[in-house]
């Protein structure tokens, strides 16, 4: 039975050095595996976070001598950017994440790989401009080609990256200054609306104008037909009811 073994394990270290074999994305993250440091505070902000993760052009290189295929290379920075936007999520340091159509900002995190370092990028874009609004980065010294390394190199930069970020909203600067631009909730934007024949134009009152103030007495003209008795046209039942109870409730004024 050992001896077997033995050798259906050399026959998969002889495939995987022939590059026959694809290391499945599933497969990386079983190992990239840490314990998640929460945040110590919180932004509250509604965001979208993404993630790239890419190789330098020589660690690249040297994945392709270690025999390693293109999809095998694929499927670990994938495995990376899953891992890394999970950890953002678990440290809930942003009160929202992907909830709702309407974003304050959007987290882009890069991550780089090379034969000496491991290097992470935060750059914070506000979604309406879409220009990067502030930038947050930090880098660790490879130690070994282990996960043991890894795993605690990506632990601490990201631990650190959010120490920076929530420094800096605490102290009124970075994602703060995004936020104080947004109207406050709640709060919309008067505007003149303008039809023509083919679109709406909706256009921002200028600084001091504002529009004409609403009417207090609105009148309407409540009708409601049965049409009972009518063969040609079936039987409403009620219709006259609905009109007599005045379901849209209006202002009498006795006015006809």
């Amino acid at each position: 039975m050992r001896k077997r073994t033995k050798w259906l394990g050399l026959i998969l270290l002889a495939l995987l050095a022939a590059g026959c074999i694809t290391v499945s994305k599933d497969m990386y993250q079983r190992n990239m595996v840490w314990d998640t440091a929460p945040a110590g505070g919180y932004i509250d902000a509604s965001v979208h976070i993404e993630s790239d993760c890419s190789f330098t052009a020589e660690y690249t290189k040297m994945w392709r001598d270690w025999m390693n295929t293109d999809e095998t290379i694929a499927n670990y920075r994938r495995a990376a950017c899953e891992r890394i936007t999970e950890d953002m999520i678990k440290s809930r340091i942003f009160t929202r994440v992907d909830i709702g159509a309407q974003r304050d900002l959007t987290v882009r995190i890069e991550y780089t790989e090379s034969q000496a370092d491991q290097k992470i990028v935060f750059n914070i874009i506000d979604p309406m401009s879409g220009k990067v609004h502030a930038t947050y980065g930090t880098s660790a010294f490879r130690m070994g080609y282990g996960y043991e390394g890894f795993n605690n190199n990506l632990k601490r930069m990201l631990s650190d990256l959010r120490s920076q970020m929530l420094a800096e909203y605490q102290a009124g600067k970075g994602i703060k200054t995004l936020l104080a631009s947004r109207p406050a909730p709640g709060v919309t934007q008067q505007v003149r609306r303008y039809k023509t024949d083919e679109e709406d134009i909706t256009v921002p009152l200028a600084p001091g104008e504002k529009l004409p103030p609403l009417r207090r007495e609105i009148y309407a003209v409540v009708i409601g037909i049965d049409y009972a008795g009518r063969e040609d046209m079936p039987n409403l039942q009620y219709a006259s009811q609905d009109a007599k109870k005045q379901l849209c409730p209006v202002k009498m004024t006795g006015r006809g």
